[in-house]
């Protein structure tokens, strides 16, 4: 987690399970750690513009995120 200026920003994973999933693609074959520095990339994107994908409506928000994680936005990022 960084902070810059007044408003805080954190890229998480939805569960631990896929945290450590992306964490040994790093020292898999060579198209896991491709696949590794793809998710990095884009993990580096979110950070840096979080607006940077689609906003979605608040109708297709899963329920379990709501409960899980208590959003008040939600974006996907392709």
């Amino acid at each position: 987690m960084k902070e810059t200026g007044s408003r805080r920003k954190i890229v998480v994973f939805g569960d631990d399970s896929t945290k450590s999933s992306f964490d040994k693609l790093k020292e898999g074959k060579y198209e896991d750690r491709f696949l590794h520095n793809c998710i990095g990339r884009a993990l580096d994107d979110i950070y840096g513009n979080p607006t940077c994908g689609i906003k979605l409506p608040r109708r297709l928000w899963p329920k379990s995120y709501l409960i899980k994680f208590s959003i008040t936005n939600l974006w996907k990022y392709d």
